[in-house]
């Protein structure tokens, strides 16, 4: 900055002003000749001082500007990091809320109950149980199984060790099995069959109802040979005479490149309006941080008890 101050006054007019009118002028005569004292011209120092006031303002200028913007980043940065660090509140107050939830049976907890009154966060977990008609299941893998109830359940209860599931009335009306564009899977890649346990929890006596293999409708070869009990997709199912509880789908493909398949169990007993009931409860949990405003939401879905695939092995 020194260094621009010495150049503006080196090309400046300061060193060039003897020849511009003065505002003063002193002879006198002297013995042999004449002697002139010249003062500096007063524009020319009005002109100069002007200048530096010029530079001065400028310097104050981008000093203060440079301030500003320093401030400004500052204040930004302070911001986008307070930002985040409630960001990170919020998803970790709404995993408390998820985790208190889990402990209830139904309804809701408030944040505040779990966190304190003075944590900050405001929200809720809320438990959330649907029934239809129809239940679309998650994604069935090569050589897996899902455990589907047929009838109500109610869950043991997480805080007493030696409390136990309880099932209602067991299940004794119609249903089948679908699934989408079903000559799509009518491939080597794609060829599968389901294995359908029907189990009744509560008997003293023999415990499975009932099986079936569902094999794909005019696919041939078959995945399985030698068994009477084939039905194919949509073929209804009575179990008016084989009341149930539960029922065990497993998936059987003999390629190592199947990937799954997505099923629909549909409840068919009488005009269809009947309601499965809920196979497990959808948790909810929303933080919100009070200053800041930043929200996170968690959402959960735990199904009731899944039995591992080897629990009941169809032999036909």
């Amino acid at each position: 900055m020194i260094q621009i101050v010495k150049n503006i006054f080196k090309n400046s007019r300061w060193h060039d002003w003897k020849g511009l009118p003065t505002a003063r002028r002193q002879s006198r005569a002297l013995a042999g000749g004449k002697v002139v004292t010249e003062s500096a011209p007063v524009e020319n120092q009005l002109d100069a001082s002007g200048q530096i006031l010029l530079v001065i303002v400028l310097i104050s200028t981008v000093l203060l500007t440079i301030g500003l913007s320093v401030s400004k980043v500052t204040t930004q940065e302070t911001r986008v990091s307070k930002l985040e660090e409630d960001s990170k509140r919020a998803f970790a107050a709404a995993e408390a809320g998820l985790e208190a939830a889990l402990q209830l049976q139904s309804g809701s907890i408030a944040l505040s109950t779990v966190l304190g009154e003075d944590a900050g966060i405001s929200g809720q977990a809320e438990i959330i149980t649907t029934d239809a008609p129809s239940y679309k299941a998650p994604e069935l893998k090569k050589d897996k199984q899902l455990t589907f109830y047929l009838s109500g359940f109610t869950p043991a209860d997480p805080g007493n060790p030696d409390s136990q599931g309880v099932f209602d009335e067991p299940f004794s009306g119609n249903l089948k099995i679908h699934i989408d564009d079903e000559a799509s899977f009518c491939t080597e890649t794609k060829k599968h069959a389901l294995e359908l346990t029907f189990v009744n929890a509560t008997t003293t006596e023999n415990k499975i109802s009932t099986r079936k293999v569902i094999e794909l409708k005019n696919c041939d070869p078959q995945v399985i040979e030698g068994t009477t009990d084939k039905i194919n997709y949509d073929d209804i199912i009575d179990l008016s005479a084989l009341p149930s509880h539960l029922l065990f789908i497993r998936l059987i493909a003999p390629s190592s490149e199947f990937t799954g398949i997505r099923l629909q169990v549909i409840n068919s007993t009488g005009d269809g309006s009947e309601n499965w009931p809920t196979q497990g409860k959808t948790i909810i949990s929303t933080a919100t941080t009070t200053q800041t405003n930043v929200s996170k939401k968690i959402k959960l879905f735990q199904s009731y008890p899944q039995l591992p695939a080897d629990f009941f092995i169809t032999s036909f």
